[in-house]
């Protein structure tokens, strides 16, 4: 277990405060290992729960309950054989592909197709990226998000799975007001319609985009994979995560739209997280994968992102 390497961040692990609060992280990593024995403990769960630590400063079973509910989440990324994560990948690819066929093409010329070198970002929800006062307010947001397009399309968002101790539930809301209700109906005629066999609303891989299309510039800049993944490692961090997330919505709704339109009407499953492949885009294979996973998680770097809102790059 690495937690001894998990960054300096958050009151709880600087100073003399550092060594409980890593003695915190082994037990609720070891808890969870034991609760989920298939995923078991997995590099890069150490970012995902140190930020709980500061929510509950003292109670480990709510930090370990909390950490339950986000691996439920988040869970299949760490499932072996990482199929979850090449499918992240590849609609990645095939958003940005759609969105800014410059940036896209690009990044295959120069070998970065496979898009890896966002691994990280993907398996951690952009943890790293964001700073450490930022990141409930980009988790947050973009799972409000998720259930609102959810809400809007008919179908669930990103659902809690297995090894979930936090139940969702499921409380009466009030009814909605008259301008409230006006103000859904519009929102609902901008949401791609529900996809047969889809599983759930997922935003997270159109975070990352908006991330990658906020530093088009440099990116464009890099003349090859090891530029890519330098810059990657040293991701500019984000001047406002609310707006990254605006971002996103507009790249998914966009993205929506002209997968009607290609598709005569219906949508691709990879936009709603129900697929397993993508259309053109270059996937790695499993052992360069298996190879990218362990070497996806440097030590603390500095990461993040700003989001713009050009036309030229997906919004609308």
């Amino acid at each position: 277990m690495d937690a001894e390497r998990i960054s300096h961040d958050g009151q709880l692990l600087q100073g003399a405060s550092r060594p409980a609060g890593i003695d915190r992280l082994r037990r609720i990593l070891t808890a969870y290992a034991l609760t989920d024995s298939e995923v078991g403990y997995c590099q890069g769960m150490t970012d995902l729960c140190a930020p709980l630590l500061e929510v509950y400063p003292r109670d480990d079973q709510q930090a370990f309950d909390a950490f339950c509910g986000l691996m439920g989440r988040v869970r299949a990324n760490f499932l072996g054989g990482m199929a979850d994560m090449r499918r992240q990948l590849g609609l990645l690819g095939e958003v940005l592909g759609r969105l800014d066929a410059r940036l896209h093409r690009h990044l295959v010329v120069i070998g970065a197709g496979s898009y890896v070198f966002a691994f990280q970002m993907l398996l951690l929800q952009l943890r790293r990226e964001v700073a450490w006062a930022d990141v409930f307010v980009l988790w947050e947001t973009m799972w409000a998000r998720e259930a609102r397009l959810a809400a809007a399309s008919g179908l669930p968002p990103a659902a809690a799975g297995r090894g979930a101790a936090v139940a969702e539930t499921s409380q009466a809301q009030p009814p909605l007001q008259p301008q409230q209700q006006q103000q859904h109906q519009q929102y609902q005629e901008l949401v791609p319609p529900p996809l047969q066999g889809a599983v759930r609303v997922d935003l997270r891989v159109f975070v990352v985009a908006a991330a990658l299309l906020g530093q088009r510039a440099a990116l464009l800049s890099c003349a090859s994979m090891e530029e890519v993944v330098q810059f990657a490692n040293h991701f500019p961090q984000p001047t406002n995560v609310v707006a990254l997330v605006d971002q996103a919505e507009r790249l998914f709704l966009k993205f929506g739209r002209l997968q009607r339109q290609r598709n005569g009407g219906s949508l691709s499953g990879c936009l709603r997280g129900g697929c397993t492949s993508s259309n053109g885009v270059e996937l790695a294979a499993e052992e360069p994968m298996a190879a990218a996973f362990a070497g996806a998680l440097p030590a603390q770097a500095q990461p993040g992102v700003t989001a713009d809102g050009g036309d030229e790059h997906g919004a609308s």
